[in-house]
């Protein structure tokens, strides 16, 4: 019988090294440990992530005691005490990682500690949040940094001869854009070596919605850094495409980028309008996702350099989306029309009382319009248009071609 973890529940207050924290809720779980939120009490108290060691295979060997907060292990002590100490050289790697003055500008933001039975790793989120939960937020741009920096962290690792082997939205951080930096990495309990006879002894690790054919299979003559490589196209795809991970739903991406059919890009929302960036973003996705390791790309800094190239070309939309340019052309017409006549249009109620839309209330509703392009509102702006429109064309000011054509646009775009 399939035994469940038992969380720590909302309320719960944990002491570790000297400080207070209180559980907000669970986000989250993997093979060796649960996730929570939590705040940091004090006078400056803000989010932290906690990892609570709890090894899922053997959460029937351990008892969840009466305080709910302490960890007691009832069999299998030696097996479990192992796991409990891997979890924890994986917590050091991740903080002597950050704390080496060379990768100091990569973040720093993580802790660990021994409490209650167990051993729990504990992220800072003061100056940012996990990816997981920030894509909506991000714009083309920002994603653009976000993989390059993500890149770069990958790079340190597999210079030093490790691999990462558990890319995904949880294990990014994203800090805001105050930093010079854009991501942290952590859950550094799967890096290993980047050697043969290491992997071998191996039983195998990872996450299943993000993890290439050779990860799955543990195949290790194939696993190496094309093998995080692949994990770093598959976030790329998850940000731009909107769609949730789940059971293989990469298989259908990877079948259409090796036979060359990118039509579902075109499903993607972040995307779309920008053509150089879309044409880049394919040979990303074509030098990444791929089911097999040896055609795959290898080296992480030549992906770094993909990535840069996609950011300044992500700069760029107004130059190739022509939704914008005609908005703003659009904007420009309408605004030299009313600069030469003061428009009066009759809106009547109930058809006995008449008001008076006035030329400083066709203005007002131009300004609006223009408000909202430039914050890249563009339905919002286009529905301001539409008005102005309807209202030009019950006053006879544009030729009636003109409305022809603007209405065909807001048709074709709103």
């Amino acid at each position: 019988m399939k035994i469940q973890r038992i969380s720590l529940l909302k309320g719960n207050t944990l002491t570790l090294s000297g400080n207070e924290y209180v559980i907000k809720k669970q986000i989250g779980y993997g093979a060796s440990c649960l996730a929570y939120e939590a705040k940091k009490q004090g006078f400056l108290g803000h989010s932290v992530i906690i990892k609570e060691f709890y090894p899922l295979k053997y959460a029937h060997c351990i008892k969840r005691c009466d305080d709910n907060l302490t960890l007691s292990v009832i069999r299998n002590e030696t097996l479990i005490e192992k796991l409990k100490k891997e979890f924890m050289t994986g917590a050091e790697k991740e903080v002597a990682f950050y704390d080496n003055d060379t990768n100091h500008r990569l973040g720093s933001y993580s802790t660990f500690a021994e409490s209650n039975g167990t051993a729990y790793l504990i992220k800072d989120l003061a100056h940012g949040q996990i990816l997981a939960n920030c894509r909506e937020t991000l714009s083309l741009c920002d994603i653009a940094q976000v993989m390059q920096s993500l890149c770069n962290a990958m790079n340190v690792l597999h210079n030093a001869g490790n691999l990462y082997l558990d890319i995904k939205p949880e294990n990014i951080f994203v800090f805001n854009k105050d930093v010079s930096y854009r991501i942290g990495i952590f859950d550094f309990d799967t890096v290993i070596e980047n050697n043969k006879d290491i992997l071998d002894k191996s039983l195998g690790m990872g996450s299943k919605y993000w993890s290439p054919p050779e990860q799955k299979t543990w195949t290790v003559g194939s696993i190496g850094t094309a093998t995080d490589i692949f994990a770093i196209g598959a976030v790329f795809y998850w940000l731009i495409s909107g769609k949730n991970a789940e059971d293989d739903w990469l298989e259908e991406v990877i079948d259409s980028v090796y036979s060359g059919d990118w039509d579902f890009l075109k499903e993607s929302p972040k995307i779309q309008g920008f053509v150089n960036a879309t044409e880049t973003a394919k040979k990303i996705l074509s030098e990444t996702l791929l089911s097999s390791a040896d055609e795959r790309m290898n080296k992480v800094e030549e992906l770094a350099g993909m990535f840069n190239k996609f950011e300044k070309e992500s700069e760029t939309r107004k130059e190739n989306e022509p939704v914008v340019d005609k908005i703003d052309a659009l904007i420009k017409m309408l605004e030299n029309k009313l600069n030469q006549i003061n428009v009066s249009y009759p809106q009547h109620s109930n058809d006995t009382k008449e008001s008076r839309f006035n030329n400083d209330g066709f203005i007002a509703e131009l300004n609006k319009a223009e408000e909202c392009l430039n914050n890249k509102q563009y339905s919002k702006s286009l529905l301001f248009l539409n008005k102005l429109i309807s209202l030009f064309s019950y006053e006879s000011i544009c030729d009636k071609d003109i409305l022809i054509d603007l209405k065909n646009f807001l048709v074709k775009f709103a």
